[in-house]
């Protein structure tokens, strides 16, 4: 509430021009501002219905408060007595109530986001469409209901002017300086609380990833945990490569020993070798097959599926070479089974942490940022109110005080929230979407 040029109009004309081309500018631009405001907000699609609801309340309060600054800037140019004494009750009505609609909106958005943050199934029930509709109703007109009791109708226009400062009388100062006090009191300790319960490194999930250690005998990390299932290739000598679908079996990992120990070596009848190359070939490819279904019943001793993957056949291989990498692949693969069930237990618990800790950290500072702004739009306006108190306790030097440079300080500290509230409003915007995450967030963990 900019009240640094609500002096009297029965004034000198040079300070009453220059009350009015101050008000007139001010009122002009925040209403310009606001105006910005309410057609982001109506095209915003990352809100939800009853948050734009929320938001749209706050916003045209604002207008109202800079629509009746702009009004007041003109009262010396109209020059007429009768048309100010009928304008003035309405502007100071205007202006006070407008302060306590936004003092109570603030204290509205400081619950809400206490539901989400300490009670998210609650926040899911109380923040309906419906339900916010008829809370900021019931806002308003609890707001312009409870300033009609605190000014009433007879304001001494004709004695004072149109000064706000000096219009309304100490017990109406007093009843209505009540209302800003506890909501800002209240909206304080609500957001203190919630930004100490923000930064407790407890409470908000932070997951650090650290390289895991591999065991010595586990084969390739690469194909052993990533996909869906961990998989070997091994190659048989005169076929294609066969894929290893690895699928451990609990009850049957006993039994692995005994099959590794028979499947050291699929060749260990041939050691001698042959010197016919005809019966050399149809040995090989007897081994061949041997080893094939020796490897599939092993398989299926062991819970392991055996694919046939077409491939280009490897032919020029060195006998002991496949030996050597048969053998290799046959216990790796085997190994794997016993160690692949926990290694993708390991990696599917990291990366879930990885990804709500980055998830959690970024949408607990988007909250921190909602709420310090909620908290410097109430406590920016509070020095205003303090003064309208002092001015209730002191009635016979209204006058002095209304000119000192508390007076001004205070004046323009409101001032300075009027005019940073559409910024505020639009940044409010982008934080609300990610509150909204973080109460789905923190309501799934809790269900």
């Amino acid at each position: 509430m900019d009240n640094s040029t609500n002096g009297s109009v029965i004034e000198g004309p040079s300070n009453m021009q220059y009350s009015s081309s101050h008000n007139i500018w001010y009122g002009i631009f925040g209403f310009i501002a606001n105006s910005l405001s309410v057609i982001l907000v109506l095209f915003c699609k990352c809100l939800r219905t009853h948050q734009k609801i929320s938001i749209l309340s706050l916003v045209f309060n604002d207008l109202v408060f800079m629509a009746s600054l702009t009004i007041y800037g003109l009262l010396p140019v109209v020059g007429q007595m009768n048309v100010v004494r009928k304008l003035c009750w309405f502007l100071v009505y205007f202006t006070l109530a407008t302060h306590t609609v936004a003092y109570m909106s603030i204290s509205h958005i400081t619950f809400i986001s206490y539901l989400a943050v300490f009670k998210p199934l609650q926040f899911r029930d109380l923040t309906g469409t419906a339900r916010t509709l008829t809370t900021v109703v019931c806002i308003w007109i609890a707001s312009w209901l409870f300033v009609l009791i605190c000014i009433r109708f007879d304001l001494p226009v004709n004695e004072k002017g149109c000064s706000l400062y000096l219009l309304v009388s100490g017990v109406g100062w007093i009843t209505w300086v009540t209302v800003p006090i506890l909501c800002a009191g209240l909206v304080t300790v609500v957001n203190m609380k919630i930004l100490f319960y923000l930064k407790n490194s407890g409470n908000v999930r932070k997951s650090r990833v650290a390289p895991r250690v591999t065991p010595s005998n586990c084969g390739i990390p690469a194909l052993c945990g990533l996909g869906d299932e961990p998989r070997r290739e091994v190659s048989l000598p005169g076929h294609s490569p066969l894929i290893m679908h690895v699928r451990p079996s609990s009850s049957n990992q006993p039994n692995l020993s005994e099959h590794l120990s028979n499947t050291a070596s699929p060749y260990h009848g041939r050691e001698g070798g042959s010197d016919n190359p005809l019966h050399a070939n149809e040995s090989r490819k007897l081994s061949c097959h041997s080893a094939f279904a020796q490897k599939k019943e092993i398989a299926e001793a062991a819970g392991l599926e055996l694919l046939h993957v077409p491939t280009t056949p490897a032919r020029n291989r060195n006998d002991k070479e496949n030996n050597l990498s048969e053998t290799r692949s046959n216990i790796r693969a085997i190994i794997d089974s016993s160690n692949c069930a926990s290694r993708n237990a390991n990696l599917g618990s990291t990366l879930t942490n990885l990804r709500v800790g980055q998830s959690n950290r970024r949408i607990s500072k988007a909250t921190i940022t909602l709420v310090l702004l909620t908290l410097s739009s109430c406590l920016l306006s509070l020095p205003e109110v303090i003064f309208c108190l002092v001015l209730a306790v002191q009635p016979e030097g209204r006058t002095d005080i209304a000119n000192s440079n508390v007076a001004k300080f205070c004046k323009l500290s409101a001032g300075i929230n009027a005019l940073m509230n559409p910024a505020v409003y639009c940044w409010r915007l982008i934080n609300w979407s990610n509150l909204r995450s973080y109460v789905v967030s923190k309501w799934r963990a809790m269900v």
